[in-house]
């Protein structure tokens, strides 16, 4: 079988009980073998390796005939996409291949099981995230005198950042906004607040909000997702869970070990 990017594909063949077999063929891997700092989307390796191609990405809508027919020029510009690879790769980059492809497998087997959750823990944890989020907008709130101030807005936070007299800033990034608390404790003590709650912010959205799938949080691995052969995490294949390789250290508490295995972290 030959597939681009199939662990998404193949997810879903898991999760309908149809798992297919001999797959041994990835378009998306060839290509990040060959130029891993490459874009590795289907419509960039057909434009990259076939001379002669029609675009065919705006023509997902439409009738059931017209998605059909956008399936079926899908796997036309997968197959030709494959043999173009087989034809014109170096030898080293189908070495690369045999080594990264293997690897699909068991990031595959990751992302269908995902990690358990204790729901009680992943609650107070919540609770915990919330009050530092309420108590950072009220305090930033209360301090500027404006009680619709909103510290997710890049347009209000550099409006701030100018009032402080920070006027060459021209972002509400973290890196600029720690420049501008170096100039002035009371420049320090609004961006401060507005960092806190920006972390709390992400931190429930991401992991304390993210919608489960029957009581796990899941997650992906792409062992094609960056230029040096680390892998790369992202949510899930089916819409739900987050990324699992960044993950901060105040709620991995949520997470628990299946019975007869231990969770351990190492760095």
């Amino acid at each position: 079988k030959v597939f681009q990017n199939g662990g998404y594909d193949n997810a879903y063949f898991l999760r309908w009980g149809i798992p297919p077999v001999n797959y041994l063929w990835d378009t998306l891997h060839l290509f990040h073998s060959w130029y891993s700092e490459m874009p590795k989307s289907l419509d960039f390796l057909t434009s990259f390796l076939l001379p002669e191609f029609q675009y065919w990405k705006d023509e997902s809508s439409g009738t059931a005939y017209d998605r059909l027919y956008y399936n079926a020029k899908d796997t036309w510009a997968t197959m030709n996409c494959f043999l173009a690879l087989m034809r014109e790769m170096p030898a080293w980059a189908k070495v690369n291949y045999t080594k990264e492809f293997p690897l699909v497998y068991p990031a595959l087997a990751c992302s269908m099981e995902g990690i358990a959750v204790d729901p009680e823990i992943r609650d107070k944890l919540a609770l915990r995230e919330n009050a530092k989020l309420d108590k950072a907008l009220g305090s930033l709130r209360a301090s500027l005198g404006m009680p619709l101030f909103n510290p997710s807005s890049p347009v209000q936070v550099k409006k701030l950042l100018h009032i402080l007299g920070c006027k060459d800033i021209q972002s509400s990034g973290v890196k600029d906004m720690k420049k501008a608390a170096d100039r002035h404790p009371l420049n320090a003590y609004f961006i401060d607040n507005i960092i806190n709650y920006r972390k709390a912010r992400k931190l429930i959205s991401s992991y304390l909000d993210a919608e489960l799938l029957n009581g796990r949080f899941l997650y992906s691995l792409n062992p094609a997702g960056t230029d040096t052969g680390r892998l790369a995490s992202g949510e899930s294949q089916f819409w739900c869970g987050n990324q699992i390789q960044n993950i901060a250290r105040a709620i991995k508490g949520m997470f628990m070990a299946d019975e007869g295995w231990l969770l351990a972290e190492c760095d």
